[in-house]
Order: structure tokens, then C-alpha cells, then sequence
């Protein structure tokens, strides 16, 4: 499977979806999702999904409009519950770039 990154303030982030899970988890019962955790993420991951500016379908990177004070708030909610990951991988940066 080819690896999609977002790439935000000039660097590059990924979708961890298993932590779209634990973040929407009712927090004493395992596995069982918390109704409004799950809208209000999935309103933030339509808000990020649909910032985008540019596509680059070659190099699978996407970038976004980060001029609003909305997908500022979002990204930085997705950033601290895990669910967009910085890519610290400069080989796959590096691999992403050269294309």
C-alpha cells in the first residue's frame, strides 16, 4: 500500500486511525464508541479533509489552506489526540520529495 501524507506548516503528517478509536472511546468501557466524541471527530476530520488546496496525486501529498482560524483549531486537536502524526521518517520524506 502507498503511504499518503498531509503536509501542513511545511511538514508532513499521517492518518493514525486506531487513534480515532481511542480518542472517541467512552473512557471506562473498552471499545465502545462515545457518541458525541465520534460527531465532533468526525466533524473535524471532514472540516481537514476538506481544507485542501492543493493536490499533488503523483507525489501523494495534499496541502491545505491554513489561513483559518478553524483548521488551526483542528489540526492541533487532531495533532494532540494522535490521530495526525508527524512523519519523522526522512527516508520516506526524502522519497516523497525526489517524485
Amino acid at each position: 500500500m502507498e503511504e499518503k501524507y498531509f503536509k501542513v506548516y511545511d511538514r508532513f503528517y499521517y492518518l493514525d486511525l486506531d487513534n480515532i478509536m481511542k480518542a472517541t472511546e467512552m473512557s471506562n468501557r473498552a471499545n465502545e464508541v462515545n457518541g458525541v466524541k465520534f460527531e465532533v471527530m468526525k466533524m473535524m476530520l471532514d472540516h481537514f479533509f476538506n481544507a485542501v488546496i492543493e493536490d499533488f496525486p503523483g507525489n501523494n501529498i495534499f496541502k491545505y489552506n491554513v489561513e483559518s482560524a478553524g483548521f488551526y483549531a483542528v489540526f492541533n486537536t487532531l495533532v494532540k489526540y494522535g490521530v495526525l502524526k508527524e512523519v519523522h521518517d526522512t527516508n520516506a520524506i526524502t522519497r516523497i520529495k525526489a517524485n
